[in-house]
């Protein structure tokens, strides 16, 4: 990404003829012109400071999530959802938590966080490996946060579009992604569907 910036400021200063203070104040600020223009509307934007407010619910999120181990605040919560994967299997489990977390957390990093921290020791114990775990969180916590209004993941776009929170019920490659998962596990045989 650094070599990217370099490579687009140098442009920005040899051809555009912007000058260094400009590049800086748009990779600071973002970049915006004061004359109209079509394409002038569609690149305004971007900047440093732009992404403070992502940065910091990151930051929020990782220091609640350390709060919570540290104070070992969540381990009933890990032992209830293991008793619960050994019953519905791990990734209808997944599926549970990733929900609970997602409507708690508030946003997607957030849930997907909470996610990990309480189902990781139920695929350690099912001896799945941590590409099965990244690949079921990504089909769980990240794409079902998108489902729940409240959250980060589904209230932007959704406000960035003006649209209200019906857009739940059009989200069907967000409800077929675990739906599909959860029915290739439940026939597949050499699934990791139940804890042994």
């Amino acid at each position: 990404m650094a070599v990217s910036i370099l490579c687009g400021a140098a442009i920005a200063v040899l051809v555009q003829k912007e000058s260094i203070w400009d590049v800086l104040k748009y990779i600071i600020m973002g970049y915006s012109r004061s004359e109209q223009s079509f394409l002038g509307d569609i690149i305004a934007g971007g900047g440093i400071a732009s992404m403070i407010n992502i940065v910091l619910i990151v930051l929020t999120a990782f220091s609640l999530s350390g709060v919570l181990e540290g104070a070992s605040l969540l381990k009933h919560t890990e032992e209830l959802i293991v008793k619960l994967g050994k019953k519905i299997g791990i990734f209808a489990a997944a599926i549970l938590t990733s929900i609970i977390a997602g409507a708690f957390g508030g946003s997607q990093t957030l849930a997907v966080m909470l996610t990990y921290q309480l189902i990781r020791n139920m695929y350690t114990s099912a001896d799945a490996d941590k590409y099965v775990l990244a690949v079921d969180l990504e089909n769980t916590a990240i794409v079902i946060s998108a489902l729940i209004p409240w959250n980060i993941a589904g209230a932007v776009p959704a406000a960035a579009l003006t649209a209200d929170s019906s857009y739940i019920l059009y989200s069907f490659y967000l409800y077929l992604i675990p739906l599909v998962n959860l029915i290739m596990r439940r026939f597949r045989v050499d699934n990791l569907h139940k804890i042994t």
